[in-house]
């Protein structure tokens, strides 16, 4: 969704929001998988007496061999490839090492291209650093009021900081607090998963009216282009992909089960993370390396890059998408595989 948000022009995307639809998504998903990993490893803890300290420890661990290498990569290439510092990156190098680019862009209201979307790894990330010591720490019987409470802050932290501060092109949706509830929503239907299981299918039922509810609403909005109730679409957007979420957990079945179960599908989503990181990058790789080829003077190939420039969206697309999976393919074989085998270290 993402990626056809910021590869394709409105006036051929029907106008949809996809590129927020598609960080809602991974930030409910992301409250969900990092809230079970953390409930399962206190609940192991507990059950042997050992220090939870550890757990954060190996958590943080393993999350940075995951996101650290083809991040600081990009970085690094960019850094070095981007002589006229178009993307902004030498000026601001310290804000993206420390995965802070979300409060730059906000302090400055604009986005630094090719590396917009890093915003989102940066709340990510910050996430990261804050969620295992409440789900950890906290006592048990507080974890679920926790959630909910967690829920309502990132409403009312959009809703103070929409009155504190006047935006452009960057909205306080940028900031980690405000992304609380999706994060939370996930986190809360980890918390039934792990401790009230007996709960799960009664709430899968519920949330598919709910998330019915909220699909209707968010067209709504849609359609009549209506933002009265601005501060709650991340809200309504958020629970409609919880309850795709619940459903994936339970397992979709007939048509829908076999396309989740795609070899395709399933590839991709091992090289998710490379296709988000470099979904940005591509276009700009391919213009590099056109420019460098245009200085060979050779006729097919300008003639080549001369197609490629008056090419349609679809030839373009098309091309671009083509070197994305490559570059995503030898990073995921080539760095993001071999170094995620030294996970099992931080188990």
């Amino acid at each position: 969704m993402v990626i056809i948000f910021h590869w394709v022009p409105d006036s051929h995307s029907f106008l949809l929001p996809l590129g927020s639809w598609g960080v809602e998504l991974f930030f409910v998903l992301s409250g969900f998988l990092i809230t079970k990993i953390l409930l399962d490893s206190r609940n192991s803890a507990e059950a042997k007496k050992t220090g939870k300290g550890v757990i954060i420890k190996n958590f943080l661990l393993r999350r940075s061999l995951r996101i650290f290498p083809i991040y600081y990569l990009s970085l690094f290439f960019i850094l070095f490839f981007d002589r006229a510092n178009v993307s902004g990156l030498k000026d601001n190098f310290l804000y993206f090492f420390g995965y802070a680019s979300n409060i730059l862009y906000f302090k400055n209201q604009y986005f630094n291209y090719p590396i917009a979307h890093f915003w989102s790894l940066a709340v990510e990330e910050q996430f990261y650093l804050i969620w295992p010591w409440f789900i950890l720490f906290l006592p048990a019987k507080y974890i679920k009021p926790y959630l909910w409470v967690s829920i309502f802050f990132g409403i009312i932290s959009r809703i103070i900081l929409e009155k504190l501060f006047i935006t452009h092109e960057v909205t306080v949706e940028v900031l980690t607090p405000t992304c609380f509830d999706s994060f939370s929503m996930g986190g809360l239907f980890a918390y039934y998963v792990i401790n009230e299981n007996w709960k799960v299918e009664r709430i899968i039922k519920r949330l598919n009216i709910v998330g019915l509810i909220s699909f209707l609403v968010m067209m709504l909005f849609l359609i009549t282009k209506y933002n009265q109730f601005s501060v709650l679409h991340r809200t309504i957007d958020a629970v409609f992909f919880l309850a795709i979420i619940a459903n994936a957990y339970k397992g979709y079945k007939g048509i829908v089960g076999n396309v989740a179960n795609n070899k395709v599908l399933i590839y991709l989503g091992q090289i998710s993370y490379g296709l988000y990181i470099y979904h940005l990058l591509t276009p700009w790789i391919t213009k590099v390396i056109l420019v460098l080829i245009s200085k060979l003077k050779n006729s097919f190939l300008n003639q080549a890059i001369y197609s490629y420039e008056n090419a349609g969206t679809l030839p373009k697309f098309t091309f671009d998408l083509t070197i994305l999976l490559l570059i995503s393919t030898l990073s995921w074989f080539y760095v993001e595989k071999p170094i995620n085998r030294y996970k099992h270290l931080f188990s």
